[in-house]
């Protein structure tokens, strides 16, 4: 009789305990939560007021909070923006940036519309865009990857060196630097993009076009160091142009931009129906259908008679050319 009464209470007394262990693993866990988070906001108070520890000149965030609990740790901002030492300016609407507590390596921001930049030569653009979402990864040495995610992108575009004012659009685009070893991987997308004047004339046909490519030794761009043009070189692993009437172009190779900024290089080119692209990049480019018709026949002569033709092309010291006959030039970067 006694042995049955003593085992119901050795299982009460198992689940007390446990129920204690959950209880106090919650506890412990929240204090943990609340007081990194309570940190967080420090740092986050201290680097508005004293945005000079992070190599800017105003740091801005708006009614700062930071929250996520339980999953999540991270802040937010009621309007956000930003000011460098140089004088590029930045500012948008809420920002929100939030880690994984069990990944806090990588990290979210999500940032509302409309946004605006200003350059120190005086060159504007105004955004406004349905999605933008930013994510990054780092490691024990720093920022490992970065990306940048955008929908219904409308821009202005008003840059100093250029006499025509610009309004760019994209129904979806993506950009994606990634440090591999010395190197720095870059891939961006854009989905429908347009680019026409002020007045609405359009200057570029609806197109979709994608970027692979390799910039060598140029890791440190993930540690804030300028991209370095002159000096430089890579690799195009798959530059892609589409139009919404079937046209398709494709180009790849490496290249190397010298001390002067000229670029060379050995590209491999494909365009699918020569007499479409021809007579697309007349329409666009009147002024220029001579030298447009010189260069399709040329094409359909290396294409012998095909409508879809492969060529190399060489760049050299900004020289192009194919099948040594020249094509134009590049200037200095």
């Amino acid at each position: 009789m006694q042995d049955r009464t003593s085992a119901p209470s050795s299982a009460s007394r198992k689940i007390r305990r446990l129920g204690v262990a959950v209880v106090l693993v919650v506890v412990l866990y929240s204090a943990g939560w609340f007081f990194v988070a309570s940190k967080i906001e420090t740092e986050l108070d201290a680097s508005i007021a004293n945005p000079a520890t992070l190599g800017l000149s105003e740091l801005v965030c708006d009614a700062p909070q930071v929250d996520g609990f339980p999953f999540l740790i991270g802040a937010t901002c009621a309007r956000s923006g930003l000011t460098t030492t140089k004088g590029l300016s930045a500012s948008a609407g809420a920002a929100r940036i939030a880690a994984r507590i069990y990944a806090p390596n990588s990290a979210i921001a999500e940032i509302d519309s409309p946004g605006a930049v200003t350059a120190p030569d005086g060159s504007t653009a105004q955004a406004t865009w349905k999605m933008l979402r930013a994510g990054a990864s780092a490691g024990l040495d720093g920022l490992t990857s970065l990306s940048l995610t955008g929908t219904d992108i409308k821009s202005g575009l008003r840059l100093a060196q250029l006499p025509v004012d610009l309004d760019v659009g994209a129904e979806e685009g993506q950009a994606h630097l990634r440090r591999v070893d010395r190197n720095l991987e870059l891939a961006v997308l854009a989905r429908k993009l347009t680019v026409s004047s002020e007045t609405g004339e359009a200057l570029l046909p609806e197109i979709s076009t994608s970027l692979e490519m390799r910039l060598d030794d140029q890791a440190e761009v993930l540690a804030g160091k300028p991209l370095r043009l002159r000096a430089s070189s890579g690799t195009i692993t798959s530059f892609k142009i589409e139009t919404t009437d079937g046209l398709f172009g494709e180009l790849s190779g490496d290249f190397d931009i010298d001390e002067d900024g000229y670029l060379n290089g050995k590209f491999r080119a494909k365009l699918d129906d020569i007499d479409a692209w021809k007579r697309k990049l007349s329409e666009i480019f009147p002024d220029a259908s001579d030298s447009i018709s010189a260069v399709s026949a040329l094409l359909k002569g290396l294409a012998k008679g095909k409508d879809d033709v492969k060529v190399t092309i060489r760049v050299d010291r900004g020289h192009i050319s194919l099948s040594m006959i020249p094509l134009g030039r590049i200037p200095p970067l």
